[in-house]
């Protein structure tokens, strides 16, 4: 079992309890031995990252080489780079979606490439994501100067899982930022509820702050991860930190929750998130119970792993 995982979602657990009762108790680690097969989904923590970017002219006018750097550290994961492509172009101030497949480059092992064609002269900005085996992605996420919901991009896909309840079965996230926050939407199946079957619901969006691009599978970084917690029946939600659990209790804050249909959104600043935004940051969005009775906590499912980035690769095109 991921490491992260276990502690962010003791962590909540911790906090509910804490919130609910008069003393809190720590959850026995056995909870952790009958994970749901969708939870984590195959249990790998280990993104694909993008190493260096090489922007070039192309051989026609307005068009531009890209050329990627996209590996998963083979000696801490089976899985290898599956696809990669330029999903989005800001050219002339505006930001265009692009769906640009890139090859990888025979003569560079662990290099990818691709040509944008018909890029007006000036400053163009290319966005770059990667998907391993398994689902789990990097992704350079564009600036929104319309930050809202509706366009944030897709980060990961998780399929419908029938054993688990409806409104904690994630189909996806999506996220998005304004170069100061960080917004992130998870998609249930069902209407998110504060109750079902196996107790008051958690959604959750785990975040690593650790230096990602130069170790991505690091799964415990010494109480420093966090996450963005909605768990209303206890009346939590907010962004909380393994250190303010530890140190204040169930202290929130600095995060804000809005509840659409089977969207659930989080914001938060992305310095509180992270102290180097410039290195990226590991999420993930996780779903679980608290049973009333016994204060058990019960796993339900997690979307597969995303690295991001605040920003693409700007070059001058003439």
């Amino acid at each position: 079992m991921k490491k992260l995982t276990k502690t962010i979602m003791s962590a909540v657990a911790a906090a509910a309890l804490t919130a609910s009762a008069a003393c809190a108790q720590q959850m026995p680690d056995s909870i952790f031995n009958n994970i749901p097969q969708a939870f984590g989904n195959n249990l790998q923590d280990v993104p694909p990252d993008i190493l260096e970017v090489s922007l070039s002219p192309g051989t026609a006018p307005g068009s531009v080489a890209v050329s990627a750097k996209i590996w998963v550290d083979p000696e801490i994961s089976k899985f290898k780079v599956k696809s990669a492509r330029v999903f989005a172009i800001r050219a002339g101030g505006e930001l265009k979606p692009a769906d640009i497949l890139m090859s990888p480059d025979p003569a560079r092992p662990l290099w990818w490439t691709a040509v944008a064609d018909s890029i007006p002269a000036g400053e163009a900005e290319f966005f770059i994501r990667a998907a391993d085996e398994v689902g789990n992605e990097v992704i350079q996420l564009p600036k929104l100067d319309d930050f809202r919901p509706a366009l944030l991009t897709p980060i990961v896909a998780d399929g419908e899982d029938n054993d688990i309840p409806a409104s904690l079965d994630i189909l996806g996230a999506e996220a998005g930022h304004n170069g100061s926050s960080l917004m992130v939407c998870g998609e249930t199946r069902a209407v998110f509820q504060s109750f079902t079957n196996i107790g008051a619901a958690a959604l959750i969006v785990g975040y690593i702050p650790d230096d990602v691009r130069f170790r991505p599978s690091r799964s415990s970084i010494d109480n420093t991860s966090g996450f963005m917690a909605h768990l209303p029946a206890l009346n939590l939600s907010g962004l909380y930190t393994l250190d303010k659990l530890a140190n204040e209790g169930a202290a929130a804050g600095e995060a804000e929750v809005k509840v659409a249909g089977r969207r659930i959104c989080m914001t938060a600043a992305i310095d509180k998130l992270t102290p180097k935004p410039e290195r990226g940051l590991k999420i993930y969005c996780g779903t679980g119970g608290i049973a009333p009775s016994n204060r058990d906590l019960t796993l339900a499912d997690s979307t597969p792993y995303a690295i991001l980035y605040f920003g693409g690769s700007v070059f001058g095109v003439r």
